[in-house]
Formats: structure tokens, sequence, C-alpha cells
């Protein structure tokens, strides 16, 4: 396992994945000169060679030598290359068959990071090279995975000679979920440095919660997640509770009653509502926000904000139901959403790639 970081040189393997077992090696190529150093000489790096920036964070000369060399002496039967930027490694395999898991259509969701100001131009033009990165690319992979069926259309679209499959990610069901409290709590979670998630938290607190206080005037939100900047920390107040950079994000969900992702931008599976609907707590959301889940047994969908409320509501009349409704969304977890079977689907795609080899 050969793990990029920044910048460059091999690093000491981090504490976290020190409990891998001795059969799996972990080579982390990590810091070595500032971070603001090598941003700019992969910015640069960039626009001389027309890849994405990200890529220069990938393909670090060390990195690639590693993997020439593992190639070399070892001739795996597949390659395996997750997340952005890993695509082109293809190039650097000697024949050997790469299937990428993208997670993404990475064009959609490059412009989803919370930005400072004087990043956002280098971040606009980054899109560009983004996308002829996926076209480029692409074809030359034994298969693109990703987890959601409306990226999987999208890059066929933009790379028709591309294999793009769908894997849906899973979820840690963990122990028997708590019981749901008596409060009218609606509440959501996830990591407030990507943009689609402080514009979920706004639609929640401004747009959902009034609209729900008309019928059940004690109800409240709980904003749960990483690295609030200050439009969400705005929203916090007597009847918005924010509770930032804890331990365990999914452990919070005990003090939730009805779960509301209102997504409105940003694109994939999310685990989040997963993590809502194993810790047996009904989830009310967007079109978004069902992707890849489908509403169904304890989602609720609403085509558009305006029926998000009514939703949220109608559930927090009806207590037996509302219970029933958790339940019945874990237990779509447990069916249909878990680690096991994801993994199964990404080994039956490693195999068909050495059968077939890679594409020509």
């Amino acid at each position: 396992m050969l793990a990029a970081g920044a910048p460059a040189v091999e690093q000491p393997v981090p504490e976290s994945v020190r409990t891998l077992p001795e059969s799996v090696r972990v080579r982390w190529f990590g810091a070595g000169s500032p971070a603001p150093v090598d941003y700019a000489r992969r910015q640069l790096q960039a626009m001389r060679t027309g890849e994405p920036a990200h890529v220069g964070y990938v393909e670090r000369p060390a990195l690639l030598a590693a993997l020439a060399a593992a190639v070399r002496d070892h001739r795996p039967d597949v390659v395996h290359a997750f997340g952005w930027g890993t695509a082109g490694l293809w190039r650097h395999t000697d024949g050997v068959p790469v299937v990428h898991m993208a997670v993404d259509a990475w064009h959609r969701n490059a412009g989803n990071r919370r930005l400072p100001v004087w990043r956002r131009p280098l971040a606009a033009a980054e899109l560009g090279r983004i996308r002829g990165h996926e076209r480029r690319h692409y074809p030359h992979d034994a298969a693109v995975v990703v987890v959601a069926p409306d990226d999987a259309a999208e890059l066929r679209r933009l790379a028709p000679d591309a294999r793009i499959e769908v894997v849906a990610n899973g979820v840690d069901a963990g122990d028997e979920p708590a019981a749901l409290p008596a409060a009218p709590v609606l509440g959501f979670h996830g990591s407030f440095e990507a943009q689609h998630n402080v514009d979920a938290a706004r639609v929640l607190v401004r747009d959902v919660l009034p609209e729900v206080r008309r019928a059940v005037p004690d109800a409240r939100v709980l904003l749960v997640g990483r690295s609030p900047g200050p439009a969400v920390r705005a929203l916090a107040g007597p009847d918005v509770e924010l509770r930032a950079d804890v331990a365990d994000a999914r452990a919070e969900l005990a003090d939730v009653t009805v779960y509301v992702a209102p997504l409105v931008s940003g694109w994939g599976l999310k685990n989040k509502v997963l993590e809502a609907m194993a810790a047996g707590r009904p989830v009310v959301t967007t079109a978004r926000g069902a992707a890849g889940i489908g509403a169904g047994p304890g989602v609720h969908e609403s085509p558009d904000v305006a029926g998000l409320a009514p939703l949220v509501v109608a559930l927090l009349h009806d207590r037996a139901g509302l219970a029933a409704q958790g339940e019945a969304g874990r237990r779509r977890v447990v069916t249909d959403f878990t680690w096991a079977g994801s993994a199964a689907a990404i080994e039956a795609l490693w195999e068909r790639a050495a059968a077939e080899g890679a594409p020509r």
C-alpha cells in the first residue's frame, strides 16, 4: 500500500494505520518541504502539463519509483488506485490493469470544498484540467468505480469509452441504537470543510426549522461536525446547538429524533445518511441526499426544500411510527449497505480486470 502525502519524501507510517495486519505493508510519502512551497510547485506543474494540480500530489517521483519497483518485483494481478488524481497511474504499471476508485465524478465535486478567497480563481482553472484528466485517463483503466448512479451517468457522458461501475458505500451498523429522545430534535452532521454541508446546515436552520416550529414549537436543531467556519457558527443560537470537532460524530446521533439532510449541492452517495439510518433515526432528505440510497423504509425524500418541513412534522406527530421508521432504515443498512458487500463487489472487479487485462 503506497499512500500519497504532502510533499514527497517517504516518512514513518502514521500511528493511525499501524493496526493493519502485518501482511499489509504500508509506505507513506509525506511531509518534506513546507506546504506553501509544495502547493506553488504543483500549481506551476499543472500549468505546464495540463494535468490537475492534485495529480502532482499523488504522482511524486518517490511514490512512482516505489510503484514501479512493486510492479517489477511482485507482478501483481491488479493495481487498485483510490481517490482523485490516481487514474493516470496506469501509465506506470507496465500493463498491469488498474481499477480506479474515483468515488464520485471529480469535476462535479472539486468545487465543493470551502476555500479561501485567494484560492478560488486557481480552483476554477483546475476544473477544465480535471475534465481533461477524466476524459484522457478513464478509458485506460480496467474499471472506474463511483458510489452513486448519477455520477456514473455523468462520467459515461464525459468519457463514453471508459468502463464506469457503481459500487455503493457501506457503513458499520454498530451496536443496537439508543431509543429516540422524547424532545423533537432535528439533527444533521458532516464535515463543514465541504460546502454542501454548509449549505445544508443553512437550509435546515433558516428554512426548515421555522416551518417545523409552526406545528412543533419546541423543535430545535443539533448540528455536529468538523471544522465549522463562521457561516456555520453563526447559525448557533437558543434553538440551534452546534457540537464541533467531537470525537465520534455518530455517537451524537443518539440525541437526534429525526435526521434532516436538506442537501441542495454536492454529489455522490452520502454516508452521513447511511450513518443516521444505522443509528435508527428516520431520515428526511432531498434527492441529492438520497442519491444512491433511494426513498423507502426509513428514508423520506422531498422533491424540493419546501416539502421537507411537512415530512418532518408528520413524523414528529407519530411517535410509534417514528420508531418503526428508524428500525426499518437500520434494517436496510444491515441488508444493503455493508462494507462486506462493497468489498465483495470491488473484489469481483479485481478478478475481472485480472482475467481480461488492461484496456488497449
